[in-house]
């Protein structure tokens, strides 16, 4: 099975199960919002499509699937990438949650990705500096802020409050909301 990214994005292969099952291979690629609408075959007998393989989901599709589920993804592909967001970060997110990928989790996902960072302690800077808590330090204090940032960090992921992974190098911190 191809899962790997193209340029052109997502696209499945359509083909005739009858045919498949007579040892020949009918069908063709197609875009992915295509697949619903494609007749690879018009023989008597010959009703019922599949896609046995596919290309550029980003992970959001596995292995064989009807050509209705595959114009879903695709189009749940296509409004991620015009939302901007990763596909490979949105499907590991939906993982980590135990949910399927589906467009109605992009505003929970929006919601609850606090950004990416070199590390978790960037990300509890920003997040402490935002707050203001760095700043209300008392002055002997602001010696070990570095600590304390770092022992913060730790508590937020070790106590469930962030949800971290790490991809191109880089710490994608995410809040738990519950």
């Amino acid at each position: 099975m191809t899962t790997t990214t193209t340029d052109e994005g997502p696209r499945a292969w359509v083909g005739c199960l009858a045919c498949y099952n007579e040892g020949r291979l009918t069908g063709d690629w197609v875009e992915a919002v295509d697949a619903p609408d494609f007749t690879p075959c018009r023989r008597p007998g010959h009703e019922e499509w599949w896609v046995l393989d596919h290309d550029g989901y980003e992970g959001l599709l596995t292995g064989e699937c009807s050509p209705d589920e595959a114009g879903r993804v695709g189009e749940l592909h296509d409004a991620l990438t015009a939302a901007g967001v990763s596909v490979p970060l949105f499907v590991e997110w939906c993982d980590n949650l135990g949910t399927a990928p589906a467009l109605d989790e992009l505003e929970a996902f929006t919601d609850a990705y606090a950004g990416a960072f070199d590390s978790l302690e960037d990300w509890a800077w920003d997040e402490l500096e935002g707050m203001g808590m760095l700043a209300a330090l008392p002055e002997w204090a602001q010696t070990h802020a570095g600590a304390l940032v770092a022992s913060w960090a730790s508590d937020e992921r070790l106590g469930g409050s962030v949800w971290t992974t790490r991809r191109d190098g880089l710490v994608h911190v995410f809040r738990v909301l519950a």
